[in-house]
Protein backbone atom coordinates (compact mmCIF):
# COMPACT_ATOMS: atom_id res chain seq x y z
CA UNK A 1 0.00 0.00 0.00
CA UNK A 2 3.12 1.86 0.36
CA UNK A 3 4.34 1.98 -2.48
CA UNK A 4 1.04 2.69 -4.14
CA UNK A 5 1.09 6.37 -2.14
CA UNK A 6 4.70 7.11 -3.27
CA UNK A 7 3.36 6.14 -6.95
CA UNK A 8 0.45 8.41 -6.69
CA UNK A 9 2.17 11.23 -5.07
CA UNK A 10 5.08 11.39 -7.40
CA UNK A 11 3.25 11.22 -10.38
CA UNK A 12 1.42 14.40 -8.64
CA UNK A 13 4.67 16.02 -7.98
CA UNK A 14 5.45 15.78 -11.51
CA UNK A 15 2.02 16.90 -12.93
CA UNK A 16 2.12 19.55 -10.56
CA UNK A 17 5.35 20.51 -11.88
CA UNK A 18 4.65 20.43 -15.30
CA UNK A 19 1.42 22.71 -14.90
CA UNK A 20 3.57 25.20 -12.91
CA UNK A 21 6.58 25.71 -15.73
CA UNK A 22 4.14 25.86 -18.38
CA UNK A 23 2.16 28.72 -16.39
CA UNK A 24 5.62 30.48 -16.14
CA UNK A 25 6.30 30.36 -19.22
CA UNK A 26 3.06 31.60 -20.77
CA UNK A 27 2.96 34.58 -17.88
CA UNK A 28 7.14 35.29 -19.65
CA UNK A 29 5.65 35.29 -23.09
CA UNK A 30 7.59 32.57 -24.60
CA UNK A 31 5.36 30.15 -25.13
CA UNK A 32 3.34 31.39 -27.86
CA UNK A 33 2.00 29.46 -30.65
CA UNK A 34 3.81 29.83 -34.09
CA UNK A 35 1.49 30.96 -36.25
CA UNK A 36 1.42 30.71 -40.43
CA UNK A 37 2.27 33.47 -42.46
CA UNK A 38 4.81 35.41 -39.97
CA UNK A 39 1.93 36.67 -36.65
CA UNK A 40 3.89 38.25 -34.69
CA UNK A 41 3.07 40.16 -31.40
CA UNK A 42 5.81 43.46 -31.74
CA UNK A 43 4.65 45.15 -28.47
CA UNK A 44 2.07 46.57 -26.13
CA UNK A 45 0.90 48.77 -24.09
CA UNK A 46 -2.11 48.52 -21.09
CA UNK A 47 -4.80 50.73 -21.06
CA UNK A 48 -6.56 50.40 -18.14
CA UNK A 49 -7.44 47.43 -15.99
CA UNK A 50 -8.71 45.35 -18.22
CA UNK A 51 -7.72 47.25 -21.65
CA UNK A 52 -4.20 47.41 -24.06
CA UNK A 53 -3.17 48.08 -27.13
CA UNK A 54 -1.49 45.64 -29.06
CA UNK A 55 0.77 46.37 -32.07
CA UNK A 56 0.70 42.97 -34.49
CA UNK A 57 2.60 42.31 -37.44
CA UNK A 58 0.85 40.68 -40.04
CA UNK A 59 3.41 39.22 -43.08
CA UNK A 60 4.88 42.74 -44.09
CA UNK A 61 2.01 44.58 -42.73
CA UNK A 62 1.23 46.33 -39.14
CA UNK A 63 -1.94 46.24 -37.34
CA UNK A 64 -2.60 48.51 -34.01
CA UNK A 65 -5.11 46.33 -32.00
CA UNK A 66 -7.34 47.76 -29.46
CA UNK A 67 -8.31 44.54 -27.34
CA UNK A 68 -10.80 44.93 -24.61
CA UNK A 69 -12.37 41.97 -23.03
CA UNK A 70 -14.99 40.29 -25.66
CA UNK A 71 -14.04 42.81 -28.64
CA UNK A 72 -10.54 43.41 -30.44
CA UNK A 73 -10.08 46.22 -33.13
CA UNK A 74 -8.06 47.64 -35.62
CA UNK A 75 -7.48 50.83 -34.05
CA UNK A 76 -4.65 51.84 -36.89
CA UNK A 77 -2.99 49.86 -40.42
CA UNK A 78 0.21 51.89 -40.12
CA UNK A 79 1.87 52.83 -43.64
CA UNK A 80 5.56 52.54 -42.84
CA UNK A 81 6.17 49.90 -40.70
CA UNK A 82 7.86 50.17 -36.64
CA UNK A 83 11.58 48.83 -36.12
CA UNK A 84 10.91 46.61 -33.62
CA UNK A 85 13.81 47.13 -30.87
CA UNK A 86 14.56 44.16 -28.14
CA UNK A 87 16.59 46.11 -25.88
CA UNK A 88 15.80 49.40 -24.19
CA UNK A 89 19.64 49.97 -23.61
CA UNK A 90 19.75 50.41 -26.68
CA UNK A 91 19.17 54.54 -26.72
CA UNK A 92 16.66 53.92 -29.38
CA UNK A 93 12.92 55.08 -28.84
CA UNK A 94 10.55 52.12 -27.96
CA UNK A 95 7.40 51.32 -29.04
CA UNK A 96 5.51 53.25 -26.61
CA UNK A 97 7.31 56.75 -27.75
CA UNK A 98 6.78 55.16 -31.20
CA UNK A 99 3.23 55.40 -30.74
CA UNK A 100 3.02 58.42 -29.24
CA UNK A 101 5.02 59.74 -32.06
CA UNK A 102 2.35 58.90 -34.82
CA UNK A 103 -0.68 59.33 -32.57
CA UNK A 104 0.66 62.78 -32.39
CA UNK A 105 1.30 62.97 -36.38
CA UNK A 106 -2.40 62.01 -37.09
CA UNK A 107 -3.72 64.56 -34.88
CA UNK A 108 -1.79 67.45 -36.65
CA UNK A 109 -2.82 66.01 -40.11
Amino acid sequence: MTSLWQLTLGMLLVLGLMLGIAWLLKRTGRFQMAAGGGLRILGGLSMGARERVVLLQVGETQLLLGVAPGRVQTLHVLDEPLQSERGAATGLPGFADQLGRILKKEQAS
